[in-house]
């Protein structure tokens, strides 16, 4: 395996928030409220949603910013919960992250960067059907050099004729920009940070623009919904009373909370970060707080000239309500505008996974789990190997088409290794009342989460709500993962028998000289 292996520390408390927030921000917020509008009976229930989601996301943000200063490593999760719960456990998360949870993030959000960039294919005259598009360039067309009898223009000076990308081809997009970001992510250290700066950069000021767009030219235009903010039937519940306001409360916080997920990936990348002990606390503190605001702001927008009724059917249509909330004030020209301004958010989302995730599957492999050679780093000093392997495992999770069952199993899958992780936090620091003495009262923690225990209390409780939610209303899916995440229980006893001896030393060795 060789010596111990330390990566270059180029991201500072800068470049680890906005990992978080570009991270965070992606297709989800953009599309989701309308998707939310089909379980629930009124803006101000969706509303409400968000801000129960905003609230968990940062209660999991505190407990993860004690966990990270005590184990500053790259690979976050996964030594959180070695550490606090065994080997076992960060085997099983590990397994989870690659086979199922980051590919599938990459995988999904690549596939949502092709979606929006059909909006621009069709937008040029040309046509994106499914998985095939074709490009006509109408502006391209030179005079005419050979006519007929009738006038009839036969060949021009310039033409280009129509390109037809090969089929899949709303996969082939997916797929390139998955490999352009592995090569520049891989090739170059520090070069994702300035990617993800602007990328970052870029989307929170056009998301910012188009709260702008709605609330203040949306008034002075006069194009604010007749019954803006109203539920259905001026209800604020819809009738929905009992178990079933809970089924789809629940249902909708699910969505809420995928679109939230992201902030954890600071934590991946933490044997990157100078000064992380003090930096990681923070970013995970700040990041979750500005892209909660973010939020709320933009879901406030789009029913501010959306209708309920007309956010159902956009979800329906499977349609992009915030592209369709600035085309409500200014048109098509407000449409292109925030779906160029998707098109970066979804690109920066993309970079910020394959940045972060790899970092996972580098501490799995040097554990002697995986590909040993996803253990070695390169002379860029990044986890080159790890970094492309994740990439080939998304690009094949592409290919399959399932967007919305790979969706709905990676929400499922990061929620259900949060309850672990929880558990870890309350075993290591102790919880007496709850029967935990403390396993790691010793190690030094630059900060500590405050409110302890309740923070981590309502993390677990809130996550074992969100598994259940979705065993509830989606349990194929659920399922599907679980079997998935099952097979690794048998490849972890087979590993641990035939794990080389020597490894297993050096990465406790690595883990030691990391911290």
């Amino acid at each position: 395996m060789g010596g111990p292996i330390k990566f270059k520390q180029n991201l500072r408390l800068f470049e680890a928030i906005t990992i978080i927030v570009g991270s965070m921000i992606g297709s989800g917020i953009l599309l989701l409220p309308a998707d939310m509008a089909e379980l629930l009976p009124s803006p101000g229930m969706i509303l409400l949603v968000l801000v129960a989601g905003a609230l968990l996301t940062i209660v999991g943000a505190l407990t993860f910013a004690e966990l990270s200063a005590m184990f500053p490593r790259s690979g976050g999760q996964y030594h959180f919960l070695k550490e606090g719960l065994g080997r076992f456990w960060g085997y099983m998360f590990g397994w989870a992250q690659f086979w199922v949870i980051q590919t599938g993030i990459v995988a999904g959000v690549a596939v949502a960067f092709s979606r929006f960039l059909k909006y621009f294919v069709e937008r040029l005259g040309g046509t994106m059907p499914g998985f095939e598009v074709q490009l006509t360039s109408k502006i391209a067309e030179g005079p005419c050099v050979v006519s007929n009898a009738n006038g009839d223009c036969l060949q021009r000076l310039i033409q280009i004729d129509p390109i037809t990308l090969p089929s899949w081809s709303m996969a082939f997009v997916a797929i390139t920009v998955i490999l352009f970001l592995a090569y520049i992510n891989g090739r170059f250290s520090g070069a994702g940070g300035p990617i993800q700066n602007t990328a970052t950069i870029a989307k929170v000021a056009g998301l910012g623009a188009l709260v702008f767009i709605v609330f203040v030219l949306g008034s002075a235009f006069g194009k604010v919904a007749p019954d803006a903010f109203a539920g259905r039937d001026g209800d604020f519940t819809g009738g929905l009373e009992g178990t079933g306001l809970v089924i789809a409360f629940g249902g909708a916080l699910a969505l809420s909370l995928f679109a939230f997920d992201g902030w954890p990936q600071a934590t991946y990348v933490a044997g990157e970060v100078r000064n992380a002990k003090r930096n990681l606390p923070l970013a995970l503190i700040i990041g979750p707080l500005i892209t909660s605001l973010i939020y709320i702001a933009l879901a406030a927008s789009y029913f501010y000239v959306i209708s309920i009724d007309q956010a159902v059917q956009l979800g329906v249509d499977n349609a992009r309500i915030a592209p369709e909330a600035a085309g409500a004030v200014l048109g098509v020209p407000g449409r292109d505008f925030i779906s160029g301004v998707a098109l970066v958010s979804v690109f920066g989302t993309v970079n910020g996974f394959i940045l972060t995730a790899p970092r996972i599957f580098f501490a799995f492999a040097r554990d002697g789990a995986l590909l040993r050679n996803m253990a070695k780093t390169s002379k860029h000093g990044t986890p080159a190997w790890a970094i492309y392997f994740t990439a080939i495992w998304a690009s094949l999770l592409v290919m399959t088409g399932g967007y919305q069952q790979l969706v709905t199993m990676v929400v499922f899958g990061i929620f259900l290794f949060y309850i672990p992780t929880a558990l870890a936090h309350m075993r290591m620091r102790g919880v007496r009342w709850l029967g935990f003495k403390g396993t790691k009262r010793d190690v030094e923690r630059p900060y500590k989460t405050p409110l302890y225990p309740f923070v981590p209390i309502v993390f677990l409780l809130a996550s074992i709500f969100v598994v259940v939610s979705i065993l509830l209303t989606s349990m194929a899916q659920a399922l599907i993962a679980l079997g998935l995440m099952a097979i690794g229980i048998p490849a972890y006893f087979a590993q641990r028998r035939y794990r080389d001896g020597s490894a297993t030393r050096e990465s406790d060795r690595a883990d030691t000289e990391q911290a």
